[in-house]
């Protein structure tokens, strides 16, 4: 492809993008759930509108304020990596919970997998952070899948073993992970 047919692309992509961001907010403003916490997904990754974190936690808080686990975890995210609010990684571990609570398998994987993985409110255990993502990961959790792969590829808690963490990304990949296409795409193991 030549640099004119990339930058024609490109726009196209753009172009693409602001119509369903502006699709989004007008059905977000009847109150839809879902609509809302896609627009505050577009704000958050500045996706057909310019990237406004601060935007974003405002959506999502009013929508975990409301018990949607998706928001909780997302808000966790935010929390977790001071995006539109200050770090603060016990408000992380407290919209981890709240999600974990409600039986969400992504905020299990948040509060208990990365928690121990990264020392979040607890001490810092690679062995037990591998347990959580194995658990996670053998329940179908596509996040579980794929933070287990990255374990086994490098080497984090576990021997590494690139055909391990191959069989991990594809079981992630298969449920659309695109960051477990992306390891693979990288490791010349995809499709």
């Amino acid at each position: 492809m030549d640099v004119d047919q990339g930058i024609i692309n490109w726009y196209k992509r753009r172009a693409v993008h602001q119509e369903i961001f502006h699709l989004l907010e007008n059905v977000a403003c009847t109150g839809h759930a879902v609509a809302q916490f896609h627009l505050a997904k577009c704000y958050r990754n500045g996706r057909g509108a310019e990237q406004d974190h601060a935007k974003a936690v405002e959506i999502y808080r009013n929508l975990a304020d409301g018990g949607i686990p998706q928001a909780q975890v997302a808000l966790g995210c935010c929390y977790e990596s001071g995006e539109g609010v200050d770090q603060d990684y016990g408000t992380t571990i407290e919209w981890y919970s709240k999600a974990a609570d409600q039986g969400s398998e992504d905020g299990r994987l948040h509060i208990l997998g990365e928690s121990y993985y990264y020392g979040y409110g607890v001490t810092q255990d690679h062995i037990k952070a591998i347990e959580w993502y194995r658990k996670s990961a053998e329940q179908g959790n596509r996040y579980g899948q794929k933070y287990l792969g990255y374990c086994y590829q490098y080497g984090w808690g576990v021997d590494a073993d690139i055909d391990t963490a191959v069989f991990w990304y594809r079981k992630s990949a298969k449920q659309g992970n695109k960051d477990a296409i992306d390891k693979l795409k990288s490791l010349g193991k995809w499709p």
